[in-house]
């Protein structure tokens, strides 16, 4: 999975764009995820590795 992410000061509201070859069950689950408003963590992987962040709405992560 590729994510790219782009800070525009001109965008009034966020803007998620989903591309994939197909509907399956990895873009129905990032839907879902999407759609919750509160979750008290992040979930970051990297190779085998995953990192849980606690959930704080100040925080950004960008790797």
């Amino acid at each position: 999975m590729k994510i790219n992410v782009e800070i525009d000061e001109e965008i009034k509201a966020i803007e998620v764009l989903i591309r994939n070859r197909e509907w399956n069950e990895e873009v129905q689950e990032l839907m879902e995820r999407l759609k919750e408003r509160k979750r008290p963590y992040f979930v970051g992987r990297k190779g085998e590795m995953q990192h849980v962040f606690p959930g704080r709405r100040n925080h950004l992560f960008v790797h």
